[in-house]
């Protein structure tokens, strides 16, 4: 998860808040070239076609003693757009990220988040009270952690720079939780039913040591540890579908097709200029798009 910036002030804002599918697919194809490097092109077209497909991973959460698992997706984007009664405190609701599966299935709207019939638990997320079988927890997701390192190879060191670039910050998620609660990980996985057994069963055993392996940068110090790993079938049952889809992974959409994104969601990187500047860095904003107009919320 931990991500690196040479900069003290923008380390913060370059970490993920979830591990994305990018990030799940290299750990995959990591593993994979240690057991079945033969087979490496094979699941890469598999991939390219479809057939196998992950979504990043998001948090779940278990009330402990309890068999029952909540889900949480990401809000979405959409709802940073939309006009909100005067009377909603329109800070405190772009602070959440995520929205229950509860949240999600029912369409409740963003005004009765902050009502009697929804429980939020930190300032990030929204579930509905009736989700939990328990007392009603608070609990914090996650919690970033920034950490100073020194640059061992002095042969990347900016030669103009030497002092500060010797020093980068890398910032680390922990997730929390609390006594009664459980953070924990989920990703969705499709095969679409178009493997054969034996790559059905080579996909598995790839898994197993992508779990075993941990994931991400670190893992020698402990970064990135998966202790146990449940397989289980996941639905999503809206009451009142759209039209309307939530994407659930990174998308590198083909020419043709981004017009039918509605809303999204990127970063992009722009020299800072004006924007007390740091020799050969780049600070990233947040582009929200709706057909050809674009919403920029700085984030360096």
């Amino acid at each position: 998860m931990g991500e690196y910036s040479d900069n003290q002030d923008t380390v913060l804002y370059n970490t993920a808040e979830y591990i994305h599918s990018d990030v799940l697919f290299g750990a995959f194809i990591s593993a994979m070239s240690k057991i079945y490097p033969e087979k490496l092109n094979d699941f890469r077209h598999l991939f390219g076609e479809g057939k196998i497909r992950f979504s990043s991973a998001f948090y779940c959460i278990k009330q402990k003693n309890t068999d029952k698992y909540l889900y949480l997706l990401p809000k979405p984007i959409s709802l940073n757009l939309i006009e909100l009664n005067e009377h909603i405190d329109h800070k405190a609701l772009k602070k959440v990220k995520f929205i229950s599966k509860g949240i999600y299935e029912n369409g409740i709207i963003p005004e009765k988040w902050f009502r009697d019939e929804c429980l939020m638990p930190n300032s990030q997320c929204v579930f509905l009270k009736k989700e939990f079988e328990k007392d009603e927890p608070i609990f914090s997701l996650f919690e970033k952690v920034d950490l100073q390192k020194v640059k061992i190879h002095t042969d990347e060191i900016n030669k103009d720079d030497k002092e500060e670039g010797r020093l980068y910050s890398q910032t680390d998620i922990m997730i929390m939780g609390s006594e009664e609660v459980a953070v924990n990980w989920y990703f969705l996985l499709d095969l679409n039913d178009q493997l054969s057994k034996d790559d059905e069963n080579i996909f598995y055993q790839t898994l197993d040591l992508m779990i075993c392996n941990g994931i991400g940068g670190d893992r020698s110090s402990g970064c990135g540890k998966i202790e146990e790993m449940e397989i289980e079938d996941f639905n999503v049952n809206v009451n009142n579908p759209s039209n309307r889809q939530l994407l659930l992974s990174l998308a590198f959409p083909k020419e043709n097709e981004k017009d039918k994104y509605l809303y999204y969601k990127t970063k992009i990187y722009i020299s800072p200029q004006k924007n007390r500047a740091v020799k050969n860095k780049s600070y990233f904003y947040n582009c929200y798009g709706k057909e050809k107009e674009y919403y920029i919320e700085n984030q360096g």
